[in-house]
C-alpha cells in the first residue's frame, strides 16, 4: 500500500518558486525507508524530470532545482546544492539550492567538502553530508552536487549515495546538453548581434553617430558598464579618447596616453588584445586615469583597431556587469567587433576624405566662378586672396606682384588687421620665401617659418603678425611670372599638407588666368576709352563752340542714374544700375553727338542766319548800291554843270548832294536792319513785313534791274528763331541718325550693346514731338530719358555760343519744368534731378 500511495504522488514542478520560505523539517514526518523499488522509482522520476526540463528548454538552474526537489522528497535529506564551474573563468558558483535553512551559512558549511571533491575528483562523505563530482564523460570535474542533513541510518545513506551517483551522471549529461543548447543560442544571438552591428556600422550616417553606436554596441555585446574608443594621433602617435560611453565619459576628453602607457597604450603598441580581470592589482593599468576621473576600473578588455596593417586606435570595454569577470569568449567577440569598427573607421575616413575632396573641388569651382565674375583687376586680386584663405582654411593671405623693371615683389593685396603694415615692403627676386619661389617658380610648404633660413622676418616686425606656417606658389599666365600667392597660418594650429599644396597650385593657376584676363580686358578698355576720347575730340574739333558738352552730359547722366539707383519709392524704385550699365550709359552719353561728323561743317558751326560768304556778298551788294547812287549823283551834277545856268547850278548841286546823302543813309539803314535780322534772335513786330518790302526793292546793275535781296536771302533772314533754315535744321537733326548708324557698326560687347539705342533717342520727347523718329514715351528707355534731361540742361547753361547766350540755372530748370508740364520730359526723373541737385555736377551755374 505504501508503494502504491507513493506511485500516486503528483510529480513536483521543476520551476523554482517565486519565494521560498525556509521551514524547519524537524516536525515533518520521516520518509519511509528507501527500498529498491523506491530507488528505481526515484531514478525514473529524476530521469523524467531531466528529460522534461530539456524538452521544455528550461535553464540549468531551473532543471537543477527541480531535480534536487525530487531527490530531497524521495530521500528525506534536508537540503541540497548544485555547484557548477564557469567554463571561461573556471570559478565555482552555486547553480541551484533546495531544502531547509538555505543561505550563506548552509553553503559555507558545504564549501570544504565541495573543495575536496573538486581537488580529488571523486565523491566525498561526512557524517551528515554526501558530495559527488559532476563531470561529463572523459572530462575534468565541472561541478559538485552536495546533499546535507542525511538520515542516521547507514543503510539508507548507502542507498542515497547510489541514488546520488545516478543523479550526478544524469544531471551531468543534462548539463552538457543544456550547455550546448545555451552555447548555440548564445552564439546565434551574438552572431545576429554582430551582424546587426556590422550592418549599422556600414550604413550611411554621420561619423559621430556611427562611433557612438560602435561603443554602445561593444559594451552591450560583452555586458560591460562603460566603453571607449581611443584613436592614434598621426603626428604625436599619442592615444586620445575620441568617444566614450558610461560614467565619467566627459572627463576623458582631455586625457592622452603615450604609446605603451596603460592597457590601451600596450595594445596599440603590440597590436594584440588584452584581458584584465583584476585591474586594481594589475600594474599595467593606467591608474592615473581613474584618479583624474574618479572612476573605478575593475575589469577591462582592450582590442586593437587595425586597418591595412596600421593601428588606428584601441577599443575598450570596462567593468563586466554584475561584478563578473570578462571571459575569453568576450575577448574573441570583442576582437571581432574591433575589426568591424576598424572597417567603419576606414570607411568614415575614406568618406571624409572623399567629402573633403568634393568640398575642395566645390570651393575651387566656386572660387573660379567668383574670379570670373569680374574683370576689374583690383577686385580679382582681392578676391584671389579671400579665396586663398577659404580654400586653404588659413588665417590670412597675400598676393605679391612682380615689378618686372625693378625685379622686385611688392604686396598688392594683404588681408587681415596687419595687412596695411606690409604694403610698403618690397622683396628682391630671390629674397625671402616669396622671392625664392619667384626665382625658382616652384611651390613650397613651410610648416615652421622661423626655422627656415629663407624666411624674411621683416614683414612680421612691421606688421606685428606672427607667421607660423605658409604655402607659397607662383602665379603665372602663359609661362610668364605675374607674382606669388601666399596662404599663411593654417587655422586650428594644424599644418599645411600636400593636398593643400595641390589645391593651392590649382587656385594660383586660376588666379593667374583671371589676372591675365583682367589685364587684357583693362587694355581693351583703355583702347576703347582712347577711341571714345578720340571720337569726342573729333566731334569737338568740328564744333569747338560745344567743347566739353559730351563730357558734361555724361557726368549728369551718371549722376542722375546713381540717384535713381537709390530710390525706394515711386515708378523707378525697382530700377538699378550696376557697374557695366553705368559704363554703358557713360559711353552712350559721351558719344551721343558723334553723328555731327556727318553734318556739313558750315551748317554745324553756323552762327548767323547767313553764312559768312553770303553775308559778305550782301554787304558788297549794298556797297555797290551806294556806289550806284553816287554814280547817278555825279551824272546829275555833270548834267547841271553842262546846262549853263550858273545861277541855278549851286542850288541844284546842293539838292543832288542832299538826295545822295538821303539814299546813302537809307541804304545803310536797310543794311543795318538786315544785319540785325541776320542774328539768331526773334524779329520785332513788323520785321517780317519790312523784310518783304526790302526784298521788293531794286537797284540798277550791269545786268539790269536787280532786287535788294535774293529769294534765298529773304527766306533765310526771315527765320523766326535761331539761325537755321528748315533744310539746315533737318541736316543738323540728322546727326542723331548718323550717330546711331555709326555706333551700330561697332561690335559692342553684350554689356554695352544698348549704346546705339540709348544715344539714338536723346532728342525724342515723351509726347512724340521729338526727332528723328517721333518715338512715344512708352518705348523710350529710362537711360535715354535721363540723357534727354541732361542734354537739355547742359545745352541751356553752357557758356555763350555764337548763336545763343548762356541761360542761368534757375531759368534752365524753369525751361525744363515747362517741358515737363507739356508732357515732353519725364516728370519723375526731372524731380530727382532737381531734388538731388544733380545739375551741380556739370559746372558752376551761370549768373
Amino acid at each position: 500500500m505504501a508503494s502504491s500511495k507513493r506511485n500516486r504522488t503528483p510529480r513536483p514542478s521543476l520551476a523554482p518558486p517565486r519565494k521560498r520560505v525556509p521551514q524547519a523539517r524537524a516536525s515533518a514526518p520521516q520518509p519511509p525507508g528507501v527500498s529498491v523499488a523506491d530507488l528505481l522509482l526515484t531514478q525514473r522520476e529524476l530521469a523524467e524530470a531531466i528529460s522534461l526540463a530539456i524538452e521544455k528548454g528550461r535553464s540549468l538552474d531551473a532543471m537543477s532545482y527541480g531535480c534536487l526537489r525530487v531527490f530531497l522528497d524521495r530521500t528525506g535529506a534536508h537540503r541540497g546544492v548544485v555547484y557548477l564551474e564557469d567554463e571561461q573563468t573556471r570559478e565555482m558558483h552555486v547553480l541551484a539550492t533546495c531544502g531547509d535553512v538555505l543561505g550563506k551559512d548552509a553553503t559555507r558549511v558545504l564549501e570544504p567538502i565541495v573543495a575536496r571533491v573538486m581537488r580529488e575528483g571523486r565523491g566525498q562523505a561526512t557524517a551528515d553530508c554526501l558530495a559527488a563530482p559532476l563531470r561529463r564523460r572523459g572530462r575534468a570535474v565541472e561541478g559538485v552536487i552536495a546533499i546535507h542533513g542525511l538520515p542516521a541510518d547507514k543503510a539508507r545513506i548507502q542507498k542515497i549515495a547510489g541514488l546520488l551517483d545516478f543523479f550526478v551522471s544524469r544531471l551531468a549529461e543534462a548539463v552538457d546538453h543544456v550547455r550546448l543548447i545555451e552555447k548555440y543560442d548564445q552564439k546565434i544571438q551574438r552572431i545576429r548581434h554582430l551582424g546587426g552591428i556590422s550592418e549599422a556600422l556600414n550604413a550611411e550616417g554621420r561619423e559621430e553617430e556611427t562611433l557612438r553606436y560602435a561603443i554602445e554596441a561593444a559594451i552591450t555585446l560583452v555586458h560591460a558598464e562603460a566603453g571607449s574608443l581611443l584613436l592614434t594621433d598621426e603626428e604625436t602617435k599619442d592615444l586620445f579618447f575620441r568617444m566614450a560611453v558610461g560614467p565619467k565619459a566627459d572627463q576623458l576628453k582631455e586625457i592622452r596616453l603615450k604609446l605603451g602607457q596603460g592597457i590601451a597604450g600596450l595594445v596599440a603598441q603590440s597590436g594584440k588584445p588584452l584581458l584584465v580581470n583584476n585591474a586594481q592589482r594589475d600594474p599595467r593599468v593606467a591608474h592615473e586615469v581613474d584618479l583624474r576621473t574618479g572612476f573605478v576600473t575593475r575589469t577591462l578588455i582592450a582590442a586593437p583597431i587595425v586597418a591595412h596593417g596600421d593601428i588606428l586606435g584601441v577599443l575598450e570595454a570596462v567593468n563586466k556587469t554584475g561584478g563578473r569577470p570578462f571571459s575569453k569568449w568576450d575577448v574573441d567577440e570583442f576582437v571581432c567587433l574591433s575589426h568591424q569598427v576598424a572597417l567603419a573607421l576606414e570607411k568614415a575616413r575614406l568618406l571624409r576624405e572623399h567629402s573633403e575632396k568634393i568640398g575642395r573641388l566645390q570651393k575651387l569651382q566656386e572660387v573660379s566662378g567668383v574670379l570670373n565674375s569680374s574683370l576689374n583687376p583690383a577686385d580679382i586680386r582681392k578676391q584671389a586672396i579671400e579665396a586663398a584663405t577659404v580654400v586653404m582654411n588659413a588665417e590670412t593671405g597675400s598676393l605679391l606682384l612682380l615689378d618686372e623693371a625693378a625685379q622686385e615683389l611688392y604686396f598688392d593685396v594683404a588681408l587681415g588687421e596687419k595687412g596695411e603694415g606690409v604694403r610698403q615692403i618690397r622683396l628682391k627676386v630671390g629674397q625671402g620665401i616669396a622671392g625664392a619661389v619667384a626665382k625658382t617658380q616652384e611651390p613650397v610648404i613651410i610648416n615652421d617659418c622661423y626655422a627656415d633660413p629663407r624666411f624674411n622676418k621683416e614683414a612680421d616686425k612691421k606688421s606685428g603678425f606672427h607667421t607660423r606656417n605658409m604655402v607659397c606658389v607662383p602665379v603665372k599666365a602663359k609661362d610668364k611670372l605675374l607674382g606669388v600667392l601666399q596662404a599663411i597660418n593654417k587655422k586650428d594650429g594644424t599644418h599645411f599638407t600636400q593636398e593643400d599644396l595641390h589645391d593651392f597650385i590649382s587656385l594660383a593657376n586660376q588666379v593667374g588666368i583671371a589676372i591675365e584676363n583682367a589685364n587684357l580686358y583693362e587694355e581693351i578698355n583703355r583702347l576703347l576709352e582712347g577711341f571714345i576720347n578720340a571720337s569726342v575730340l573729333a566731334i569737338e574739333s568740328r564744333d569747338p563752340t560745344t567743347s566739353g558738352h559730351s563730357g558734361r552730359v555724361a557726368t549728369l547722366c551718371c549722376g542722375l542714374a546713381e540717384m535713381v539707383d537709390r530710390l525706394d519709392s515711386g515708378p523707378y524704385k525697382d530700377v538699378t544700375f550696376n557697374y557695366e550699365q553705368m559704363k554703358e550709359m557713360r559711353y552712350a552719353a559721351v558719344l551721343h553727338d558723334f553723328g555731327k561728323v556727318g553734318v556739313r561743317e558750315h551748317v554745324l558751326v553756323k552762327a548767323d542766319k547767313l553764312f559768312p560768304g553770303d553775308l559778305a556778298q550782301l554787304k558788297a551788294r549794298f556797297a555797290f548800291i551806294k556806289r550806284t547812287f553816287e554814280a547817278k549823283s555825279w551824272q546829275k551834277k555833270v548834267d547841271i554843270l553842262m546846262s549853263g545856268d550858273r545861277k541855278a547850278t549851286a542850288e541844284l548841286l546842293a539838292q543832288v548832294d542832299e538826295e545822295l546823302a538821303r539814299q546813302i543813309a537809307e541804304t545803310d539803314g536797310i543794311l543795318e536792319f538786315l544785319l540785325v535780322c541776320n542774328k539768331p534772335t526773334v524779329l520785332a513786330q513788323g520785321g517780317f513785313e519790312r523784310l518783304s518790302d526790302i526784298a521788293k526793292m531794286t537797284y540798277d546793275s550791269y545786268q539790269g534791274s536787280q532786287s535788294y535781296l535774293t529769294p534765298t536771302e529773304a527766306v533765310t533772314l526771315s527765320i523766326p528763331k535761331g539761325s537755321l533754315t528748315n533744310e539746315e535744321r533737318l541736316e543738323i537733326e540728322s546727326h542723331v541718325t548718323h550717330t546711331f548708324r555709326f555706333l551700330s557698326t561697332i561690335p559692342w560687347t553684350k554689356t554695352l550693346k544698348s549704346i546705339p539705342d540709348i544715344a539714338y533717342g536723346h532728342h525724342e520727347k515723351l509726347d512724340g514731338s521729338g526727332y528723328p523718329r517721333h518715338t512715344p514715351g512708352n518705348v523710350i528707355p529710362v537711360q535715354t530719358r535721363i540723357m534727354t534731361i541732361s542734354d537739355i540742361y547742359d545745352a541751356l547753361t553752357a557758356s555763350d555760343r555764337p548763336y545763343k547766350t548762356a541761360v542761368p540755372t534757375p531759368k534752365a530748370l524753369a525751361i525744363l519744368e515747362d517741358e515737363v508740364k507739356h508732357g515732353k520730359v519725364d516728370s519723375h526723373l526731372f524731380q530727382v534731378f532737381v531734388d538731388s541737385k544733380v545739375y551741380q555736377r556739370a559746372h558752376a551755374p551761370s549768373k
